[in-house]
């Protein structure tokens, strides 16, 4: 309803000439949406014009106060938040904070021409004494859509802007929605710290926007994962390899950065781009050769792929008490003898119809819920039982290593467990062995390096596993001792299509001879490449040309042959 501006509260008290000369002094900041006068005697709303030339302008129009919220609510304001809006902006509460207070605001969300903006209400008092309140509305949805630590926009600033952008495109092939992730950001905040972690995040921001894609739209939408939206006609897949391979230098120090991508085509219209960021996100996850090729275009077998991982999601807390996890074992062998001479425990899910469930599909969701130390535990325990059975019974018996996953350290009894059921059994030492990777070696805390330590105290092998596979520090070897490096197989598959591959392989195996430190070649597939390891002085290989991994009856099998 409106109110004549001779009949508004505020008039009575105040010339317009009054109030355009009062309010530049109260309002601090230059860019609202609404500023507002309450006469709180009337109940009266009267807006002003923000435009001070002319004071006589000041005066916009005056109406109602609970008129207008009402008009609000029912404009602007979502069903989820209309009843804290029509809450907080109640005058007696408003009035209740001021006293208290001195200013009063609260922020909720307008729905506006399609698009869903945060806004600020504020209040402070025009003139305690005429009960004269001054309100303004600002539109702060930059902030809330703002990374802060790049200054970018977050995911949600993304979906607003590129719902904005996709709001009439017709062209269902003139765009891409890229996920981006950042491998191994852990290691680079245990190599330059926290400081050194956000100056890349802020570097890899204005990296990519200044790159070939020259992204419409960029986003960090969490931790180390970006979002871009490109136009197809930039997507040069053969150059994305060394898009997502570059050289960062913080305080002195020189890090070789690598990151993965997963590509989802815009092919529809009206575009879900939540919906596309996770199908981005899928196909990255989806990545099996990363280092040869760092990217991969979402298609719809890979939803299919996503049904069934939820579904292992869920069965999995049973898999353990129904018998369907089992430890097989991978021989390593010594390629000049061609003798097994240890052998790796790993992790496989038997469903009982018969069907084998790769590890690289169910052991991600025990990683994320926390719950891997249970099955690593299993696994040590499934070994330690399998050779103490054939030590009773006089069978040949070699040492078999266990993988160890960082998120073990973060559970305090695992390591304890792990630790104590091999000191209560002292002939199972010398056939026990541990091994973890290096970027995961590199994340431990101190507590988690004294774990480590203990076990090497016991006379358990340790070996650090896939050197080479990103941020390798020649320090991580030189600063601990241990027995045996795993050299990552990406090396291996590289002989005879990398000319550089060759000459590293002979380097590493060379610098761990020097240290006293025998080598692991794992991922050996032909007779070349063994004949090649062998020629540079590989201690042990393991792969598919000697033996996959296998059920315990088949080793015990290959054991007792020997």
């Amino acid at each position: 309803t409106m109110v004549d501006k001779d009949l508004g509260g505020v008039l009575k008290s105040f010339s317009a000439r009054e109030i355009a000369a009062m309010l530049p002094k109260l309002l601090y900041e230059d860019e609202y949406y609404s500023v507002a006068l309450i006469d709180i005697s009337s109940g009266v709303l009267t807006r002003c014009r923000m435009i001070f030339s002319n004071d006589e302008d000041v005066i916009d129009r005056s109406a109602e106060y609970d008129s207008v919220r009402r008009t609000v609510t029912d404009k602007w304001i979502s069903d989820e938040e209309r009843e804290d809006y029509e809450g907080a902006g109640d005058l007696t509460t408003i009035i209740k904070n001021l006293d208290d207070n001195g200013t009063y605001e609260f922020t909720t969300h307008h729905v506006m021409d399609g698009e869903v903006l945060l806004f600020r209400y504020r209040y402070i008092y025009f003139d305690k004494e005429h009960t004269v309140i001054l309100t303004t509305m600002k539109d702060i949805t930059s902030l809330e859509e703002t990374d802060m630590v790049t200054g970018g926009a977050n995911r949600k600033g993304f979906k607003r802007l590129a719902d904005r952008i996709f709001k009439g495109e017709t062209a269902t092939d003139r765009y891409a929605l890229l996920y981006i992730d950042l491998k191994n950001f852990k290691s680079v905040n245990e190599i330059i710290g926290f400081k050194g972690g956000d100056a890349l995040l802020r570097y890899f921001l204005k990296y990519i926007n200044n790159s070939p894609l020259n992204p419409v739209l960029t986003a960090r939408n969490s931790a180390d994962h970006f979002a871009c939206l490109v136009e197809c006609k930039n997507l040069d897949y053969d150059r994305l390899a060394d898009i997502f391979q570059f050289e960062f230098i913080y305080d002195g120090k020189s890090i070789n950065v690598y990151a993965r991508c997963g590509i989802c085509k815009v092919d529809r219209f009206p575009a879900d781009v939540d919906a596309m960021y996770d199908m981005a996100k899928l196909a990255c996850n989806n990545l099996t050769n990363e280092y040869m090729q760092p990217y991969i275009v979402f298609n719809n077998d890979m939803s299919d792929l996503y049904i069934k991982q939820c579904m292992i999601h869920s069965n999995l807390p049973y898999a353990l008490e129904r018998n369907e996890l089992q430890v097989f074992y991978q021989p390593i062998y010594d390629p000049y003898t061609e003798k097994i001479v240890e052998a790796e425990a790993l992790i496989r899910w038997i469903m009982p119809n018969g069907d084998v469930i790769s590890p690289g599909l169910f052991l991600p969701t025990p990683e994320k819920n926390g719950h891997i130390a249970k099955v690593d535990y299993f696994v040590s325990h499934t070994v330690n039982k399998f050779i103490e059975d054939r030590l009773n019974s006089g069978r040949h018996v070699v040492p078999v290593t266990v993988n160890l996953s960082r998120m073990d350290f973060y559970d305090t009894k695992t390591p304890s467990a792990i630790i104590d059921e091999i000191i209560a059994k002292s002939s199972l030492r010398p056939y026990r062995m541990f091994e973890i990777t290096e970027s995961a070696y590199m994340s431990l805390n101190d507590r988690a390096e004294e774990m480590i330590g203990r076990m090497h105290s016991l006379g358990v092998g340790l070996l650090l596993d896939d050197f080479g596979s990103g941020f390798s520090s020649y320090g991580t070897i030189a600063n601990y001792d241990f027995d045996i490096i795993k050299l990552d197989m990406q090396f291996i598959r590289m002989l005879g299509k990398n000319k550089k591959s060759g000459k590293i392989i002979r380097s590493i195996i060379s610098m761990a001879h020097e240290l006293g430190v025998k080598i692991v070649a794992e991922g050996a597939e032909t007779r070349e490449q063994v004949e090649f390891l062998k020629e540079c002085g590989s201690d042990y290989i393991q792969g598919y040309y000697f033996s996959r991994p296998i059920p315990q009856s088949e080793f015990e099998k290959l054991l007792d042959e020997c």
